[in-house]
């Protein structure tokens, strides 16, 4: 007879077995949330197949979280505060900053020409509703997707089995290996992607660790990829496609990465640094916050002291 305790802790299953059931759950509630569109064979426009797929896994953390976890979803970490707007504008803030000193570095080596400017090719209606379904949709997707999945739900209930380091290192190496799945990986892209995509999940983790909510590395993520690939096109951006700058790509690849591909500057050596100073930043943040509660921790300890001695006075 199976030892119950192999599975069930404290009421709940053990950290290992809810995440094999968290990533089923996410694929039967995309399958039944989609099953209308593969019935009647429904051509959406690719902003519609984000938007459902966003559905399906907020859905699908949800009942994953409420079932299987059995916890409440205001502890998950998309509790809009104060602190939570001041979160957004800090990861955008950072996001931004980062892509713009790449492209800083590109600009000075002679590694991107600027071509000019979207507006100037392209009819304003049809670039304005490009932006929208490619920055306001898809960008927003991608973000808050990737990050309720692999910071707000995989790193915490992996951190209740392994410990906080081995959850940084395992969600982040998961998250560098789903990148290959890209169509766009190609060559020797394919041995770099994990570990530099690895990298950016540590610093997506340091930004979720910060506050253990989930605005951070979500606006941090967001700004990352637009300024990426629509903002700067970092990955070069032709006069037909480009959304703000139209640019080209001449650099070193072992600098720059991949043109137009998925994968500019992740895969290269500017990426890496980027990720670095990124992971610097947050590490610091991460350290001050931990500061803060040992001091919180320090202010509240004599006053706990001595409402046990008093009740035991009064006793």
């Amino acid at each position: 007879m199976l030892d119950k305790s192999l599975f069930v802790r404290d009421g709940r299953l053990r950290s290992g077995w809810r995440v094999p059931v968290y990533l089923l759950l996410l694929v039967l509630t995309y399958l039944v949330i989609t099953l209308p569109v593969m019935i009647f064979q429904l051509k959406l426009h690719y902003g519609y197949q984000q938007l459902l797929q966003l559905v399906a896994v907020l859905l699908g953390t949800w009942i994953c979280r409420r079932f299987v976890d059995k916890r409440d979803w205001a502890s998950f970490g998309l509790r809009l505060d104060r602190q939570g707007w001041i979160d957004i504008g800090l990861g955008l803030l950072l996001g931004a900053a980062l892509m713009t000193g790449i492209f800083l570095v590109e600009l000075a080596m002679g590694w991107i020409n600027v071509i000019g400017f979207a507006w100037q090719t392209r009819p304003l209606g049809e670039l304005l509703q490009s932006l929208f379904w490619r920055i306001v949709v898809q960008m927003t997707v991608v973000a808050v997707t990737e990050e309720v999945v692999m910071r707000g739900y995989l790193l915490p209930t992996l951190e209740e089995g392994l410990g906080l380091p081995w959850a940084v290192a395992l969600s982040s190496s998961v998250f560098g290996m789903i990148h290959l799945i890209n169509p766009t990986a190609y060559g020797w892209a394919n041995y770099v992607i994990p570990f530099t995509l690895m990298l950016a999940g540590v610093m997506f983790a340091l930004a979720y660790l910060v506050r253990r909510t989930l605005w951070l590395p979500i606006a941090l993520h967001f700004a990352w990829n637009t300024f990426e690939y629509e903002i700067l096109a970092l990955i070069g951006a032709a006069p037909k496609t480009a959304r703000f700058l139209i640019t080209e790509i001449v650099g070193p690849e072992l600098w720059v990465g991949l043109p137009n591909s998925s994968f500019g500057p992740e895969v290269g050596l500017l990426g890496v640094l980027a990720m670095a100073v990124g992971i610097v930043v947050l590490w610091r943040m991460y350290r001050r916050t931990l500061l803060g509660q040992d001091l919180q921790d320090l202010q509240d300890e004599p006053l706990t002291t001595n409402l046990h001695e008093s009740s035991r006075i009064e006793i």
